[in-house]
């Protein structure tokens, strides 16, 4: 598990599974273990941001767990990037930075031998610089900051259009979750946020799934215990609250493998 400023990258070993036995019995047949590889792209929500960004703990900790456990015959990869503070009016600039660091497009050419070495050391393959899942969220920042549902929406849907485009097999979207300021602001934000959400739900497809997260991670319904253990400060979560989120993307994710 590694961690930068604004990108943070999950890649870890499967432990010692009867799958894991069984692999290294195929591949000494000649087989190979079959490889996932998941995208996790938005803002401080996916980084994993909590006690005012002191510690992160993504949901995709939790997503990977699952996913091993889940479906242990296969090897999953999964890169997160989440960016404090991002809108999703220039998500698509974020999707397209983050194809270009994979494919080591945004180093010096003195650079690439080191990337070809940090891909080997993960077990990638270079030239497969693509991802078979992506899974988007954003737009709460945008919405806190005064940006209209629909120019919102048109950065989250040429984002999933560019994922595709780019050898990506789905898309995931996320809807967004309710939040306290929504009470600050007399219900103004939650009018924008149920705008943006009926968009977001517009987008499901055969190519895009909608993970309705909004219905499934709910604030003003819980009592104060409740809230403690699942949200930060009202806006982020805990990592118990990332936890939950990531089960909840697991439990969309595998029905559509």
């Amino acid at each position: 598990y590694t961690q930068s400023k604004n990108v943070t990258t999950t890649t870890i070993t499967i432990t010692k599974t009867r799958g894991e036995i069984m692999e290294s019995k195929n591949e000494r047949k000649g087989e190979e273990k079959q490889e996932i590889r998941i995208l996790c792209l938005g803002d401080s929500l996916t980084k994993g941001y909590f006690k005012r960004g002191m510690y992160y703990h993504p949901y995709s900790d939790s997503l990977y767990k699952l996913l091993t456990k889940s479906h242990p015959s296969i090897k999953w990869k999964i890169h997160t990037n989440g960016v404090n503070g991002y809108k999703a009016i220039h998500m698509p600039n974020l999707y397209k930075k983050t194809m270009k660091d994979i494919q080591g497009k945004n180093v010096r050419p003195t650079m690439k031998n080191c990337i070809r070495t940090c891909f080997r050391m993960m077990g990638g393959n270079q030239t497969r610089a693509t991802f078979d899942y992506v899974i988007i969220l954003g737009g709460i920042n945008d919405l806190c900051l005064g940006e209209k549902p629909e120019n919102v929406f048109k950065g989250l849907q040429e984002t999933h259009k560019l994922a595709l485009k780019n050898g990506s097999k789905k898309t995931f979207a996320l809807t967004v979750a309710e939040h306290c300021q929504e009470k600050l602001s007399e219900g103004h934000l939650k009018k924008l946020r149920e705008d943006l959400n009926k968009r977001i739900r517009s987008l499901s497809s055969e190519k895009t799934t909608i993970i309705d997260f909004a219905l499934e991670f709910p604030y003003f319904s819980l009592d104060e215990r409740q809230r403690e253990e699942y949200w930060d400060d009202g806006l982020h979560y805990t990592p118990a609250g990332y936890a939950q989120m990531g089960n909840i993307i697991h439990n969309v994710f595998v029905k559509h493998l």
